[in-house]
């Protein structure tokens, strides 16, 4: 993991950005609003990704926890781009870090899925 602007050879890219309302992804790709208590948000156009998750997720400042889960959540989102809610949020997800909020500790699914979705590359929306 690494702080920076982002490159088309990165694994998988998070814009970290202050709130809903300053949303990368809805500047970026306008469409379908963001909840206002999310606390990230991923969309795919075409064969391009794009995920972020937010300072003030929900409105409110967080924790470091909070934002290394919003991550991980993200991420998944990310790197599962055929997936949809329901599928990454139930079941299928295997709950922990896949569940909707996202919740501690993580499952050996959640490990499971990433090491599987993040072999393949995905193009990330820099």
């Amino acid at each position: 993991m690494d702080w920076g602007a982002g490159a088309a050879s990165d694994a998988i890219v998070l814009h970290f950005v202050e709130d809903v309302d300053h949303s990368y992804l809805s500047e970026k790709w306008p469409g379908n609003e963001i909840r206002v208590d999310a606390g990230g948000h991923t969309r795919t156009r075409g064969k391009i990704t794009g995920s972020e998750f937010y300072y003030r997720g929900g409105g409110r400042p967080l924790h470091d926890v909070s934002y290394a889960k919003l991550a991980f959540h993200e991420a998944l989102h990310n790197q599962l781009p055929g997936w949809s809610n329901d599928d990454l949020h139930g079941e299928k997800g295997g709950g922990g870090l896949a569940a909707s909020p996202p919740q501690l500790p993580m499952t050996d699914k959640n490990k499971e899925l990433m090491r599987r979705a993040i072999a393949v590359k995905h193009e990330q929306l820099l």
